[in-house]
């Protein structure tokens, strides 16, 4: 669309309209707004012991930063909850294992007679684990989840569910990018899972507070990378295969199923996969053996053991250090810290001044590209992936790496009132808004 000014006839008057951040609005479409719980009074009681679980929901999402709080349903039987489902539209069934009048996986394929939509089994506590089928008999149940007194793993449910039937839209209308979780131990993906949720929406929540204003910060927290969970080698190179250019990292676990067999040496296989794309992705590979962990480290790949007491602490050291959700450390060939840089503005400002041996050095590894994926600077990251460092003569990579990143910049904050920072000021903005009080003489 053009607009024409009635003063000249000069080309350069000629405005194409591009409404700023019309992707964001059509991310995350699908949402768990209505949640059925389905629970025996014994297990109600269970979940309610430590307070009211709806409360715990509610801190929990609130604590994440996250707007749109599902309305949770609850009945205490199957037959009521398959009444509701006639009545009612539901997104998500989570039931508990105890149903009384029917058995999970025949509830499961009824719910799903109804209305196809997810139905999640939430074990009362690890032991009931061993009670329920494989994998491949559990009919009419889609995940397996296992309650550890926390009301994480709730949101860990509903963002697993909707990061799924959103994934393949956002990662082309918007690029989001996604993460490969592999693991197919109930128990482990149950205590994991809430806590890579938390911790990347954390700091994606912190990402974007560096943003041009309240406005746009808001609806870039749709643009968190997505978490998608396998729980075999098929699986997981399913997701790979599907989702390959928009991988930012992968947790993967050592052993797990391939071929429907117990495969101890499958989270190596699919990590050579991956290596053979991609040399430097960013990839954890956990276990609880030890013994993996020297293999991990010969392969370069940044190794998790289970039993560890600083597991979490480890996962997000590997999430700031790594994968780019921490600051850009600059250094030269001998691993020296010669720069850093919070966030895109100043990035640009030491791409200014760095020497050429060390822009050589991180854009040889895909560190730069990596970083301004995790911070939602898709455009500049896709610009810089594709060519090598080869390629450029003397200092046309620093030439290259400053208009790349001036162009984009100059697009996100052309026609916005940003947001004054005097730390992240640069000149091609144009408007600015401050809070501060000024006194006019």
């Amino acid at each position: 669309m053009r607009y024409l000014t009635t003063f000249t006839d000069d080309e350069s008057f000629f405005m194409e309209y591009k409404p700023k951040f019309k992707v964001f609005h059509e991310l995350m479409a699908i949402r768990m707004s209505n949640v059925l719980l389905v629970s025996s009074i014994y297990d109600s009681f269970m979940l309610e012991e430590d307070g009211r679980l709806s409360d715990q929901i509610y801190e929990e999402f609130h604590n994440l930063n996250l707007r749109t709080l599902p309305r949770i349903t609850r009945v205490s039987s199957a037959k009521e909850a398959l009444a509701l489902l006639e009545e009612r539209n539901f997104d998500l069934v989570i039931t508990m294992r105890r149903l009384g009048d029917m058995d999970v996986f025949s509830f499961g394929k009824s719910v799903k007679k109804i209305k196809n939509i997810p139905v999640i089994l939430l074990l009362n506590s690890v032991a009931e684990i061993k009670y329920i089928p494989e994998i491949t008999k559990r009919v009419g149940i889609d995940r397996t989840f296992v309650w550890n007194g926390d009301s994480k793993i709730f949101v860990a449910i509903i963002k697993h569910l909707e990061d799924k039937m959103n994934a393949e839209y956002d990662t082309k209308a918007g690029k989001v990018k996604v993460f490969i979780f592999v693991e197919d131990s109930i128990r482990f993906y149950s205590l994991l899972l809430p806590e890579m949720y938390g911790e990347i929406m954390r700091q994606t929540h912190r990402l974007i507070t560096e943003g041009t204003n309240d406005f746009q910060d808001l609806l870039k927290m749709r643009i968190r990378p997505k978490i998608l969970l396998a729980e075999n080698y098929e699986e997981a190179m399913k997701l790979y295969k599907k989702y390959k250019r928009s991988v930012l990292g992968v947790v993967c676990d050592v052993e797990f199923p391939r071929n429907n067999v117990l495969d101890k040496q499958a989270g190596f296989l699919f990590a050579n996969k991956i290596k053979e794309d991609y040399p430097n992705m960013p990839m954890i590979l956990q276990s609880s053996k030890e013994k993996y962990q020297e293999k991990a480290n010969k392969k370069g790949i940044f190794f998790l053991y289970k039993k560890s007491h600083s597991m979490l602490a480890d996962l997000r050291k590997w999430l700031l250090d790594r994968v780019g959700f921490g600051d850009f450390v600059f250094r030269d060939a001998s691993g020296e810290e010669i720069g850093r840089a919070s966030d895109i503005i100043n990035f640009y400002k030491e791409i200014e001044q760095v020497p050429f041996e060390s822009l050589a050095y991180h854009g040889q590894s895909d560190y730069f590209s990596n970083w301004l994926s995790a911070r939602g600077e898709f455009e500049i990251a896709e610009k810089l992936r594709p060519r090598k460092v080869s390629e450029f003569v003397g200092e046309e990579l620093r030439d290259f790496l400053l208009s790349t990143i001036k162009e984009v910049v100059v697009e996100k904050t052309r026609g916005i009132v940003n947001d004054f920072n005097r730390e992240n000021y640069h000149s091609e903005i144009l408007f600015f808004k401050t809070t501060s009080w000024l006194p006019w003489w």
